[in-house]
């Protein structure tokens, strides 16, 4: 398959051709798990940051994923994590609100790819908030840990400790 890529992109392919639906080869790549094929489009010129009809780059594909060699490989080739798509996410908010493994992901895009552990979508709503909605302790103090701010409000004036049933979560978000 990479030898009939490579052929193909010889032949005038355009690596960051969109097929009849707007899908990128790298998209196709990513949501095919194929990181060698990935790999090779990235070699000859695929844009890690082009964005689709939804504003939704590779980056935010692999996350939706859930597929961390492919957030690792994308990092690692510039891919950029301050950008949203058309309803707001930024590759972190997808991370935890759309992910199977939020925290090993949410650790690659602050450490690695310099994600903003205080970003919001356009209701305001920020990680941390997304993340008290999960309920999911451990990502909520990893958040507070790289700086993410409790006292942020929505756009509804809600904090991340309105977010959550949880009483114990709530405490963290308070104190």
């Amino acid at each position: 398959m990479p030898g009939l890529v490579k052929s193909l992109i010889e032949d005038g392919m355009d690596p960051n051709g969109l097929d009849s639906v707007d899908v990128q080869p790298l998209t196709l790549a990513i949501q095919m798990d194929n990181l060698p094929i990935a790999q090779l489009l990235v070699s000859l010129g695929a844009d890690v940051n082009l964005e689709n009809w939804n504003r939704e780059t590779p980056l935010m594909v692999a996350v939706m994923n859930s597929s961390l060699p492919f957030i690792e490989f994308l990092l690692e080739q510039g891919a950029i994590t301050q950008v949203d798509n058309i309803e707001g996410y930024t590759p972190l908010l997808m991370a935890i609100w759309k992910s199977y493994d939020p925290l090993s992901i949410v650790r690659l895009l602050i450490e690695k790819g310099g994600a903003n552990p205080n970003d919001t979508d356009y209701d305001g709503r920020s990680a941390l908030m997304y993340a008290a909605l999960r309920e999911d302790k451990a990502l909520i103090e990893y958040l507070l840990q790289k700086g993410a701010d409790k006292t942020l409000k929505d756009s509804s004036g809600k904090t991340a400790a309105d977010y959550t049933e949880s009483k114990e979560i709530k405490q963290l978000l308070v104190d």
